[in-house]
């Protein structure tokens, strides 16, 4: 079971790059279960690109059932988590939003642990599609 989930999401990474959709966005960069939640159109455009990397280092199964919530129009009911990124990193994680769970300190302490990869998706994402060494700054909302 577990090769076929590796299988699967390996087959899915360069679907959904090539497809250009948010698991957790929509086009207009609001935050799919929560609306009050957005990012810029820029912010958008470098955040697809990095996604599906980005929540499989944070969660190995956030990706599969985020996936299927999101193909069966469902709202996503998940603890939200906010995050900054500028040149020197991530910092400023917090919960931004309360599903009442006792996972919060545990995501929190996950998105801390991997933010060394964060930041280098949004560089490489950056770099790669921009050319521009600041237009990923900003502040992310993410589900766990």
């Amino acid at each position: 079971m577990k090769i076929i989930k590796i299988a699967l999401i390996s087959f899915l990474f360069p679907l959904l790059s090539i497809a250009q959709q948010s698991l957790l966005y929509n086009d207009k960069g609001e935050f799919r279960s929560n609306l009050k939640f957005a990012i810029s159109k820029t912010q958008y455009e470098i955040w697809q690109r990095a996604e599906i990397k980005i929540l499989s280092q944070l969660s190995p199964h956030i990706v599969t059932n985020l996936e299927n919530e999101v193909a069966e129009n469902k709202i996503l009911e998940r603890n939200i988590f906010s995050f900054d990124i500028d040149s020197n990193g991530v910092g400023n994680v917090s919960q931004v939003y309360n599903m009442e769970t006792d996972q919060n300190e545990g995501a929190i302490r996950q998105i801390q642990k991997h933010s060394k990869e964060i930041a280098m998706e949004f560089n490489d994402a950056n770099k790669k599609y921009f050319k521009n060494s600041l237009l990923f700054c900003g502040t992310y909302y993410i589900c766990m």
